[in-house]
């Protein structure tokens, strides 16, 4: 009998057989350019905000979990949560009348037990696509349509990427002949006339009435689009990119192409290299092979990873990674430190640079301790201001009626400003002190988050009161941003970090999301585990796109969700010295000068 490490080592062995590295390929892409058509999977999608098909899977399981269980929506944690899906899939199991894990048939078939309306199928996959935009590798695919690198691309996906970004590159929405369930001809009228380029959507637009998500309807998948896939694939070739392989119709029209002599400029299947590839998708490309394709599996991080390598290799496409970065000039930071990329996509850190800030302060020489009794005396006071010790005396921000009330009673010697230098910010000052505290009540007082202090660290907790979980995206299923865990007692709450630090002569306002935990002295070692545990297991699947989505949303939260520049104040100190700010709501990028 084989074990299943064994089976799993023949899988990857029959894996590392297909495997074909990025750099091969783009010399590859080269040579057969426009011969070579794109599909789109859901994983194309991913790094835009909307989910995938593993995402929705456990979404319909959840929801229906839930309904039959009577299980509220904060009990259960979140759908990345292994004890979660271990919980539903237990159920399932059970009944016996569900398909078992990763069985292809699983999306359409809880789609359909979730949701038994195709109107309520549609209201859903409308949510899930409606609010996002292209990226980087969208609008990368684009220029490859507008210098006929690029002629054909099929999707199973219902968003509107690809469109949004032609009509962008093209600056018309005329040139990109596109079909999908209302009018599948288009695609093949437009193939056979050579109306280049050509955009199919294999399950349909996410507009259409006639979306394609039951087991009955893809087993019906339209006769014309199908058609057209296979009988371009008799003489061009397929990349595949963001696409688990899950849906029969597809794999049927693929071996069909194979069996007709078809793909003879090869089958490139694009995975990351993170986990074992979906059985029937090697089973497809030794399929293949053995029919003399040139069948393999590309490794890549991602498609805006795998779009950006073409973007730098192709010579017709140089100067399109310096165009989008012209674009970005000014909205975007260049971060100075640190090893410097040469290719895009460069990586976003979670740094925003702050271009202006306070460069004087109210020095007060009084007789009084350190900063903890500053602030404890300005507390008292019930006097509004912002204040710190350094050693010539306090400085704050403040109305002066304030100050001079407030620390009245320290016997004030002299009254005058002190200067804030870029030098006393580049370690831990006074004069850093006081610009930190006063960003920070202006974050909160624009967020209407409190600040929160844990163990030398400053956060603002989402409340559901202010902060609902569709502001946060990113955050995985269930959507919550607070709860308890287990049975521990102990309070958990999606928040973010905040820090102020100086580099390459500037200030920076870092902005970390994480998940906060709150425990007192009567919680065990063994309750502190399992919330460390919940919170690791949380976290684990916010990978490139899910933290990207939500340091965004944190972002819109403390600074606002308009782009350039914001102003901040910390109060209306109209009869003092204020502390007014000005950041940037883009982040600072690592890789080359921009």
């Amino acid at each position: 009998m084989t074990s299943v490490s064994d089976q799993q080592a023949n899988g990857r062995a029959r894996e590392d057989e297909l495997l074909l590295d990025l750099p091969s390929f783009l010399r590859l892409f080269e040579r057969r350019g426009r011969s070579i058509m794109w599909l789109l999977g859901a994983g194309a999608s991913r790094s835009a905000g909307i989910k995938t098909g593993w995402d929705m899977i456990w979404d319909f399981k959840r929801s229906i979990f839930r309904s039959q269980k009577g299980v509220r929506e904060s009990a259960l944690p979140d759908n990345n949560d292994p004890r979660t899906r271990r919980i539903i899939q237990r159920y399932f199991d059970d009944q016996g009348n569900y398909p078992v894990l990763d069985d292809p048939s699983e999306y359409a078939a809880y789609f359909e037990a979730a949701y038994h309306d195709e109107r309520d199928r549609r209201r859903y996959i409308d949510e899930a696509v409606s609010s996002a935009t292209p990226t980087h590798g969208h609008k990368v695919l684009a220029a490859l349509m507008e210098k006929a690198l690029c002629d054909i691309v099929w999707t199973t996906n219902f968003d509107r990427l690809v469109e949004d970004a032609a009509a962008a590159r093209f600056k018309t929405t005329g040139r990109l002949s596109h079909g999908d369930l209302n009018n599948p001809s288009t695609v093949l009228d437009a193939i056979s006339e050579s109306n280049w380029p050509v955009y199919g959507k294999l399950h349909g637009d996410f507009q259409s009435r006639r979306l394609k998500n039951t087991a009955e309807e893809l087993r019906s998948q339209d006769r014309t689009l199908r058609r057209a896939l296979v009988d371009a694939c008799r003489t061009r070739g397929l990349a595949l990119i963001g696409y688990s392989g899950r849906d029969a119709s597809v794999m049927e029209a693929l071996r069909e192409a194979i069996d007709a002599g078809g793909l003879s400029q090869g089958l490139y299947w694009f995975t990351r290299g993170d986990g074992e590839v979906f059985g029937p998708v090697t089973e497809l490309l030794h399929y293949a092979r053995q029919n003399d394709v040139d069948a393999r599996l590309v490794e890549a991080q991602g498609f805006d990873e795998a779009m950006s390598e073409l973007a730098t290799f192709l010579p017709a496409l140089e100067g399109l990674a310096d165009a989008f970065r012209r674009d970005r000039k000014g909205r975007r930071a260049a971060m100075p430190e640190g090893k410097r990329g040469r290719m895009l996509p460069v990586v976003r850190t979670n740094a925003f640079p702050i271009t202006s800030y306070p460069q004087m302060a109210r020095l007060i020489d009084c007789k009084i301790g350190g900063a903890r009794e500053v602030r404890e005396v300005l507390e008292a006071s019930g006097r509004p201001g912002i204040a710190t010790r350094i050693r010539d005396g306090v400085i704050a921000f403040g109305n002066d009626n304030d100050l001079r009330a407030a620390f009245s009673g320290r016997d004030i010697e002299d009254w005058s400003t002190h200067p804030i230098l870029d030098k006393r910010l580049a370690k831990e000052t006074g004069e850093r002190r006081l610009l930190r505290d006063a960003l920070f009540a202006a974050l909160s007082a624009t967020s209407g988050l409190p600040l929160t202090y844990r163990r030398g660290e400053t956060l603002v907790l989402a409340n559901p009161r202010v902060v609902p979980s569709d502001r946060l995206v990113g955050l995985g299923y269930p959507r919550a941003v607070s709860g308890v865990v287990g049975s521990t007692g102990i309070n958990w709450n999606e928040a973010c970090s905040l820090r102020l630090d100086f580099k390459g002569g500037r200030l920076w306002l870092l902005l970390e999301p994480k998940v906060h935990l709150e425990w007192g002295e009567e919680n065990t070692a063994a309750q502190r585990n399992e919330a460390n545990e919940f919170v690791r297991e949380r976290t684990a699947r916010r990978y490139n796109g899910p933290s990207n989505s939500l340091l965004e949303s944190w972002r819109t939260i403390l600074l606002g969700s308009a782009d350039g520049d914001v102003s901040l104040s910390a109060g209306s100190f109209d009869k003092g010295i204020g502390a007014s700010f000005t950041i940037s709501t883009v982040s600072g990028f690592s890789g080359r000068d921009v």
